[in-house]
């Protein structure tokens, strides 16, 4: 029986240039892509839960370890300095050594231990200690998390992948309260939200080791590959030469790459090269727009307890359960920017004909965010205790807050990432430092000014933050293109298309 033979179609092309990146994760299956996305967000939420997890037993924590103030401000407020500054050492470890599926596992190794000894800890000291260790280990995903985005997903896809990421991270501390107002009932108190800890920390170690894919994408081998491969395929018809040019162009890339990877093996390990990230204007900016979001974010949940205790007689259980307005503002918020992001985008980038512009992550969505609800839902949280209206109408502000600086994080984030997608830890983690460290310096200054001049002026000043949040956008939507291009990290568009 005879064979015919075809002329290769442009669909048996897409197939070759498809097998030939094989290893390229951005071709996983998507079931693949999922499992990624879900452990990293599972670990990313901890991060947050663990410490909001704690609120409702610090009576308890006080009264059992003989605990001042002081120190136990300090339990708090070292944990999110340490989830701040410690993404920096995971991304500098991840992009250098080119991993992250290893140090995920390793990190939450470490978040498991270190909760399980805050069960056993009798000294406030001793827990204030082990609470960083926690901070150390959950944080690793905050750095890695946006890797693996980067490696994984197109810039197009980067959006909504981001938004369920950034989710997890928001409802985390949003839960934890809830949660940690039911745990503190129990017949150990304040020690059981850790055991909760150490049990899903355990969890996720577990789905990391046997599940969890190797997803670090080599950008500079594998775009150029992907260049080279479709200009050929474009360009010759006879599928016997469109082979031969393919394989001999990519094995003298392979040569190019791994004398590339042989430089970049000589070049020292720089433990701060993600800050150093953040000379670049553009990136700082986006940078400071996330502290923004989230600062604020942390200076409402810092300060509810206390308002809602004090004015309203709430218990822990009930403070546990006003959270939960801004559990449905996250909800919302990442709906609503997971949708938009990538429409957005791939609208703005049709009208231009095709062309890609990282500035156009900066989508419509995140002016009203800035402009009008974020102050809006301070202002009404703020106010609406000041006068001691009913406890639903705070509750109502803060949602309407969070549903805009949910949308504001995450899209500042996923502009990040598609600054840099070959830096995608490190630039994560520079992101972070800049959120956590605005985090920390704004819930120190946020319960003095409430004591001093109330809530209702204290809302002020978190509503102004959006208006700078939105002054700050219009700079790098306005000149990224020209920053990027003084300091010479604008991407080849072919690379990021």
């Amino acid at each position: 029986m005879i064979k015919s033979r075809r002329k290769k179609t442009d669909n048996d092309i897409t197939t070759d240039i498809m097998d030939s990146d094989k290893k390229d994760p951005r071709f996983f299956s998507t079931s693949s892509k999922r499992l990624a996305v879900t452990i990293i967000c599972m670990a990313g939420a901890m991060g947050g839960f663990s410490n909001t997890v704690y609120y409702p037993g610090i009576p308890d924590v006080s009264a059992a370890l003989q605990a001042s103030s002081i120190a136990i401000s300090l339990s708090n407020g070292l944990y999110i300095l340490f989830l701040g500054i410690s993404p920096i050492i995971w991304g500098a470890l991840s992009d250098y050594y080119k991993i992250r599926q290893p140090l995920i596992f390793i990190s939450m190794i470490i978040y498991a231990l270190s909760s399980i000894a805050c069960v056993f800890t009798y000294n406030i000291w001793v827990l204030v200690l082990f609470r960083i260790f926690q901070a150390v280990g959950t944080s690793s995903s905050m750095a890695i998390g946006g890797g693996v985005l980067c490696d994984i997903y197109d810039t197009e896809k980067r959006g909504r992948a981001s938004a369920i990421f950034f989710f997890g991270r928001y409802i985390g501390p949003i839960v934890g309260p809830i949660l940690g107002g039911f745990l503190v009932t129990s017949d150990l108190k304040w020690r059981t939200p850790f055991i909760f800890c150490f049990s899903i920390g355990s969890l996720i170690v577990f789905i990391t080791f046997f599940w969890m894919p190797e997803t670090y994408r080599d950008c500079g081998y594998f775009d150029t590959v992907k260049i080279h491969e479709v200009v050929v395929a474009k360009n010759n018809n006879d599928s016997m030469m469109y082979r031969t040019v393919v394989e001999k162009d990519t094995d003298s890339l392979k040569m190019s790459h791994d004398q590339q990877r042989m430089e970049e093996k000589r070049q020292p390990f720089n433990l701060l090269r993600p800050l150093l990230l953040l000379q670049y204007p553009n990136i700082l900016i986006a940078s400071l727009v996330g502290a923004i979001a989230f600062g604020s974010l942390f200076a409402f949940e810092l300060i509810i307890p206390l308002l809602y205790k004090q004015i309203y007689e709430f218990n822990g259980l009930q403070i546990g359960f006003c959270y939960i307005g801004a559990g449905v503002g996250h909800i919302l918020g990442a709906i609503t920017n997971g949708y938009l992001s990538d429409k957005l985008l791939l609208r703005a980038r049709k009208k231009r004909g095709g062309k890609h512009n990282i500035d156009d992550r900066i989508s419509a969505n995140l002016w009203p965010c800035c402009l009008i609800l974020m102050p809006l839902g301070s202002l009404l949280f703020g106010w609406g205790v000041e006068y001691e209206m009913p406890y639903w109408v705070g509750i109502l502000g803060f949602g309407v807050q969070t549903y805009a600086t949910s949308q504001l994080y995450s899209g500042s984030s996923a502009y990040l990432l598609d600054s840099m997608p070959h830096h995608g830890a490190s630039i994560a983690a520079a992101g972070n430092f800049v959120s956590m460290t605005f985090a920390f310096l704004l819930g120190l200054v946020s319960v003095p000014i409430l004591e001093s001049t109330g809530p209702g002026y204290l809302s002020i000043l978190l509503a102004s933050l959006g208006w700078i949040a939105a002054g700050l956008l219009l700079i790098n939507k306005v000149y990224g293109h020209q920053i990027r291009q003084h300091f010479d990290i604008e991407l080849d568009d072919k690379l990021e298309k």
